[in-house]
């Protein structure tokens, strides 16, 4: 789980580098607890499903970007 959370935390900081945004202005506007927020992004933490969809939604993004991409059988045989 550790490697899918590191996964998520990277598209994260993509997105949010991309949309032109920081992470006190949008975790503020979102109403997300900072500490939470970094607590996710550090590992220590799970993100939670619905602060994903918050995030997602603020940056105009679908959430399927925040997501890792998993290798199908075929491209890791």
């Amino acid at each position: 789980m550790e490697k899918i959370n590191e996964a998520i935390a990277e598209a994260v900081r993509a997105e949010i580098r991309s949309a032109g945004t920081n992470i006190t202005r949008m975790v503020k506007e979102l109403g997300i607890s900072r500490a939470t927020f970094y607590r996710s992004m550090k590992g220590d933490t799970m993100f939670r499903a619905e602060h994903l969809i918050l995030i997602a939604e603020h940056l105009g993004i679908d959430i399927k970007a925040l997501m890792p991409r998993r290798e199908s059988k075929k491209a890791a045989a």
